[in-house]
């Protein structure tokens, strides 16, 4: 939530049933949740078609406009990994941001997006495109990553594969 306010992402949220109160109790009223623990507010097919958003990227899309989503905030995102639609923006131990590839997004794109670190890969797809022209950027993006927030391990560990490569 302190990204989302640093980095002025707006819009409505798709967001994790198991955080969506923790976000109400972080950030409400400013931002509004898409779903949270009182699935009994929101009846059982609401339920079930969010739990379909994972598992079949046309029913995320077809969601997506009609709730108008501009960002993602998840705990599990494996689904996204390589969906041209969202841009990884941030990640830690836990969390997962992804915001809309849309004209209204470019500068935080531009700013915080992921072309090469994705939290959701292995190491080696991951550093699939690592060579010398492109180790620039994985450093920079490493690095952004730890700034975001130091303690992320799988930023660390993505690090110490990084140095490895680089035979440091």
């Amino acid at each position: 939530v302190d990204f989302l306010e640093d980095s002025n992402i707006q819009g409505n949220i798709l967001n994790q049933y198991s955080i969506g109160s923790y976000l109400i109790w972080r950030s409400y009223p400013e931002r509004k949740v898409f779903i949270d623990g009182r699935s009994g507010l929101y009846g059982e097919d609401y339920f079930f078609r969010y739990k379909s958003f994972g598992k079949n990227k046309e029913e995320l899309k077809k969601a997506t406009e009609e709730f108008d989503f501009n960002y993602i905030l998840l705990i599990d995102s494996w689904f996204l990994s390589d969906d041209k639609d969202w841009v990884l923006v941030y990640f830690d131990n836990v969390f997962r941001i992804y915001v809309k590839n849309n004209e209204r997004n470019q500068d935080i794109i531009e700013k915080y997006g992921y072309n090469y670190i994705d939290p959701n890969k292995s190491l080696d797809e991951m550093f699939n495109d690592y060579s010398l022209e492109t180790k620039d950027e994985y450093k920079k993006e490493i690095l952004r990553s730890l700034a975001q927030n130091y303690q992320t391990t799988i930023a660390q560990v993505i690090l110490a594969e990084f140095y490895q490569k680089e035979g440091e």
